[in-house]
């Protein structure tokens, strides 16, 4: 049976349809909500906090044990354990508005080899947990606009073994798509900021952890999480063009160096120059965290 459901996401009301027994988790998932859930579902963070009132299964002891008593008398409920019985709503607050993603910074004067007459061209870092992508004018290297945002991908899991685990259970389409929509959402938008559209992206270059490319690309990652921890791909290769569908665009992931060391450390070192120094160490504090040490040479 086919039930209403109003949902207010961040305080905005839209309202869809649910199946009866769906669980409110895999129906944030199914209308693209970046509700964090860091367990992906597998009742063991307790984070998944959401308003709802109605028609829900009733509370078990497993997820009451995860709320206080006034959320319970507030009508807080754990997504991953109340279930759809009827007519509902629900309030979720994706945390977006108090969520602080550091974008700008000095940025070396890019030489563009072979020079390109015109266009656009997109660099994006695909976090676990936050995505960036910035536009340059490919004529003269400079920066055009800067997108950002937390990853869509937060509702399968806070980390690359959660995802793999969803992926594993579930399928990796719901995270491709996920991470595909947002890609495309923030070149769109870096674009119409200047007045361009996506005919005018001419070329994108997308780093990320090993996982992360894996999840973009359509590639199984269940090698990575377990051992001998063997990935599909360490890529250095051209993302096929109807993955992101950017009609003039050639997309390159660059070369992951392992299953754990992805290419955002690759284009790291590049960056940094620091192969051109006798001793440099490199660190990488983000959701993941590495280290690169060049010593002596």
């Amino acid at each position: 049976m086919i039930h209403p459901v109003v949902l207010r996401i961040n305080g905005k009301k839209q309202e869809t349809a649910a199946e009866t027994g769906i669980l409110l988790s895999e129906l944030i998932r199914q209308n693209q909500i970046a509700l964090p859930m860091p367990c992906a579902g597998n009742h063991t963070c307790g984070k998944c906090k959401v308003k709802a009132s109605g028609a829900l299964s009733p509370m078990t002891a497993q997820e009451r044990a995860f709320l206080s008593e006034r959320e319970i008398a507030s009508g807080v409920r754990l997504a991953c354990f109340a279930a759809v019985e009827g007519a509902c709503e629900l309030a979720v607050d994706t945390g977006d508005a108090g969520s602080q993603i550091q974008s700008s910074a000095v940025f070396a004067e890019l030489p563009i080899d072979p020079p390109v007459k015109a266009g656009c061209g997109l660099a994006v870092d695909i976090g676990t947990t936050t995505v960036v992508a910035y536009l340059y004018d490919l004529a003269d290297g400079k920066l055009l606009g800067v997108q950002s945002g937390m990853n869509a991908q937060r509702g399968f899991g806070g980390d690359v073994i959660s995802r793999i685990n969803y992926s594993n259970e579930h399928g990796l389409e719901p995270l491709q798509a996920a991470i595909i929509e947002q890609i495309r959402q923030q070149a769109a938008d870096a674009l119409a900021a200047c007045g361009k559209s996506l005919a005018d992206l001419r070329s994108a270059v997308i780093t990320g952890n090993t996982t992360m490319l894996h999840l973009l690309a359509g590639l199984n990652p269940y090698g990575i999480a377990v051992s001998p921890f063997t990935p599909v791909s360490l890529f250095g290769t051209e993302l096929s063009p109807e993955i992101l569908s950017f009609p003039s665009a050639r997309v390159y992931l660059p070369r992951c160096i392992s299953s754990y060391v992805g290419a955002d450390i690759t284009c790291s070192i590049l960056a940094s120059d620091m192969m051109e120094q006798q001793t440099a160490l490199l660190i990488d504090l983000g959701t993941n965290g590495e280290m690169a040490l060049r010593y002596q040479g």
